[in-house]
């Protein structure tokens, strides 16, 4: 995707305004997470010649790309893009400045053999002395093979050897004191082998209701008890209701009434509403997707994903 260096103009005027290296940065971050790319514009002024405070972010970003360009450079993206709360890039809305994230956030990377993930920090409190990468749970992935993590220690191929657990809360890497300062810090977390498998079973509040809403469409349509598309959000025959089954395995009952619940039939060919009875056929997996989605996929039939269509729903 495409941005400006500057705040207020895609080319030079006076008086133009420019965004922090950290802005720029953090959204390049973001984007490669998410397997894109970054398209940068500048502003020369009418004689070619480009401005210092542009010079400036764009020496700074190449200095941190120096170092640690070894998250960046012949990199993946991985299974999840990141974690932290921070909205960046179509969350943080279009049209809108780069986001800087913070010490919660954190961007995901990973080696093209597949052995070496990197956790890029988007910062790091001065007396922050743990990091815990939730995605890493003991629930959600098995890092039995991981042999090492090191912080890139201020310059490129020196490592910092750094404990680590992991438990059902996730990776605990013990920090050291932070003895630097950067735009951004990285992990460099080292496989046996192949990087395991991630689990990306989405957590969700049972005690809300929801709307089942297509991903390719604004919103407007929604998925009713007679399992075709309507704009009737506000009839309650329209939500749905989830009780959890456990790591992402969910009844999704119709909002109406809960004894009717969504299944898939014995089949394998038709999505159904039906009385609940216990069957494996009656309960849907959901893993987080990209940006807010979700798929659904039935816990009998892994392999069916949930898809709504304008006429009754079918695999």
């Amino acid at each position: 995707t495409d941005d400006a260096i500057s705040s207020s103009s895609w080319c030079y005027t006076e008086g133009i305004g420019y965004y922090s290296s950290k802005q720029v940065l953090h959204g390049f971050l973001d984007r490669i997470s998410k397997n894109g790319n970054l398209l940068l514009n500048i502003s020369p002024k009418a004689d070619g010649t480009i401005p210092q405070e542009q010079k400036d972010i764009l020496l700074t970003m190449g200095a941190w790309l120096k170092k640690y360009g070894e998250a960046v450079y012949s990199t993946r993206a991985w299974e999840k893009y990141g974690e932290g709360s921070t909205k960046m890039g179509a969350e943080h809305g279009v049209f809108q400045a780069p986001a800087e994230g913070t010490a919660g956030d954190v961007r995901f990377t990973k080696s093209k053999d597949n052995t070496t993930l990197y956790a890029i920090l988007l910062g790091w409190e001065k007396d922050q002395n743990e990091f815990v990468l939730k995605s890493l749970s003991s629930d959600r992935i098995d890092c039995k093979n991981l042999k090492s993590v090191e912080l890139i220690d201020g310059e490129a191929g020196k490592y910092l050897p750094l404990n680590f657990k992991q438990n059902t809360v996730g990776l605990i890497i013990d920090l050291p004191e932070r003895s630097f300062e950067e735009l951004a810090y990285v992990l460099k977390l080292s496989f046996a082998d192949n990087i395991p498998i991630l689990d990306k079973y989405a957590d969700l509040n049972s005690a809300s209701h929801y709307y089942i809403v297509p991903g390719d469409n604004s919103g407007n349509l929604v998925l009713g008890s007679d399992l075709t598309l309507t704009g009737k959000r506000k009839n309650i025959a329209n939500q749905w209701i989830l009780e959890s089954a456990g790591k992402g395995i969910y009844k999704i009952m119709n909002r109406e009434n809960d004894k009717n619940v969504l299944e898939c039939s014995v089949s394998g060919n038709d999505i159904m509403i039906s009385n609940f009875s216990g069957t494996d056929n009656q309960f849907w997996k959901i893993e987080n997707s990209y940006n807010g989605l979700y798929k659904i996929s039935n816990k009998q039939f892994p392999h069916l994903i949930l898809s709504v269509k304008t006429s009754p729903c079918r695999r």
